[in-house]
């Protein structure tokens, strides 16, 4: 709906100082491809001043609207290996990759999820249900997904 808006505002905008120029052109001797190029511009300048601000805020509304509703999923890993097959490639070649942390520095070392190597009182979340475990569990605590 608001895409029809905004093409059909352009058409009328364009239209309505399309005729106001060409006849101010007609009125001067000036040819009628000037009077054109001139209201594309005008048209152009008002969407970018005010047609775009509607745009803007309608989609906020709708989003503020739908927001409150909407189910956040923690399993991004899982749905974005589902949708893209680089993506799971990429996942496979890490999973298979052996993690050696560096000598870390105080706050510098993140532990990775399930890691035997972790610091002692960190934690993961988990994908299902977002509930934070410790690491080196292999199953979540609320849910009992495997981690």
């Amino acid at each position: 709906k608001t895409t029809l808006l905004v093409v059909v505002l352009m058409l009328v905008i364009t239209l309505i100082v399309f005729v106001v120029l060409g006849l101010l052109c007609k009125l001067f001797g000036l040819p009628g491809y000037i009077a054109f190029l001139i209201a594309c511009v005008i048209a152009l300048a008002i969407k970018f001043a005010f047609i775009d601000s509607y745009i803007l805020v309608k989609m906020m509304v709708s989003y503020m609207q739908v927001a409150p509703s909407a189910v956040i999923s923690f399993d991004l890993c899982g749905k974005l290996t589902a949708v893209s097959a680089k993506f799971r490639e990429l996942y496979e070649k890490g999973k298979n990759e052996v993690f050696k942390p560096k000598p870390a520095y105080a706050g510098e070392y993140t532990p990775v999820a399930n890691d035997p190597e972790a610091l002692p009182g960190s934690f993961v979340f988990c994908g299902e249900c977002g509930a934070k475990n410790e690491t080196g569990v292999k199953f979540c605590g609320d849910c009992g997904k495997a981690l």
